[in-house]
């Protein structure tokens, strides 16, 4: 089944015809369930919808909020068309996306905006306060994270005597290069995973002597608490989104809804895609 041409997006219309499509696509969350709410902002305003995932299937998308939802993302229009479709997927739309929820212990009623990992490790300075070691010299770290909702996106960091001290996103020319599922990634900052753990599905490298270094000062206590300080409910549930929009299955679903917006001037056509989606 096709979503029709002639349906306005993000009209009842287009949404039941959405859903039907989604519905036949299998997901890799067999034993879970997953509710997303999207906020996704408009020229003079936003629109919110949903979706629930159950028994590796899609068995809602309907306009409105989701209160008892596992994960809010608000995100712009281009940004939220290209996480759909999986067209145009990357950093950019890493960058345009955020996160809102209410952290443990907080009054009722507060929700906070928060960028997604692994765009918080550039924003947030987890790692300049480490224990200095002198004698390690400085060390650039690439992450590259695959299967994220947001597609392929890479990060960067730079350490200075086992401090980091620069981060960026995007691509560098690094001495360690990490690649790995985004869910494993989130794991092993949840202390789910330890870092070898985390790669067994992907790959890591670069010089040897820097990449033991860098192993060493990653995996112990002091860098594994600061990660772990960066974590949030939302690890779980992005984990989960990621593995179903990165699916065999969802591919047909995002063939199937890009066809709707062929000429979309602000759509993931008309964006420079960053990263690959792999």
């Amino acid at each position: 089944m096709t979503v029709a041409a002639g349906a306005a997006l993000f009209t009842p219309e287009w949404f039941a015809a959405a859903a039907a499509l989604a519905a036949a696509a299998e997901v890799p969350i067999q034993a879970a369930t997953l509710g997303v709410e999207y906020r996704v902002v408009l020229p003079g305003g936003e629109v919110t919808h949903h979706q629930r995932f159950a028994g590796g299937r899609l068995v809602a998308w309907e306009r409105g909020t989701l209160p008892d939802g596992d994960l809010r993302l608000r995100q712009t229009l281009p940004a939220h068309l290209a996480l759909l479709t999986r067209r145009g997927v990357g950093n950019a739309v890493l960058r345009e996306s955020a996160v809102e929820l209410q952290l443990p212990g907080e009054p009722a009623g507060t929700v906070r905006r928060l960028p997604p990992p692994p765009l918080d490790e550039v924003l947030v300075d987890w790692g300049g306060s480490l224990p200095e070691v002198r004698t390690v010299p400085t060390i650039t770290v690439q992450q590259v994270l695959v299967g994220s909702p947001f597609g392929t996106v890479s990060t960067w960091f730079r350490l200075e005597r086992a401090r980091v001290v620069e981060s960026g996103v995007g691509r560098v020319d690094a001495d360690v290069i990490a690649t790995r599922r985004y869910a494993d990634g989130l794991a092993e900052r949840d202390g789910a995973l330890d870092v070898l753990e985390s790669i067994v599905r992907g790959e890591i490298g670069g010089d040897i002597k820097l990449l033991s270094m860098f192993l060493g000062i990653y995996d112990d206590e002091p860098c594994r608490r600061a990660r772990r300080a960066l974590s949030t409910p939302a690890l779980r549930p992005l984990a989960r989104l990621g593995e179903v929009l990165s699916s065999p299955g969802w591919a047909t679903v995002g063939e199937g809804l890009a066809a709707t917006l062929p000429n979309r001037r602000d759509g993931p056509q008309a964006r420079t895609q960053d990263e690959p989606d792999v």
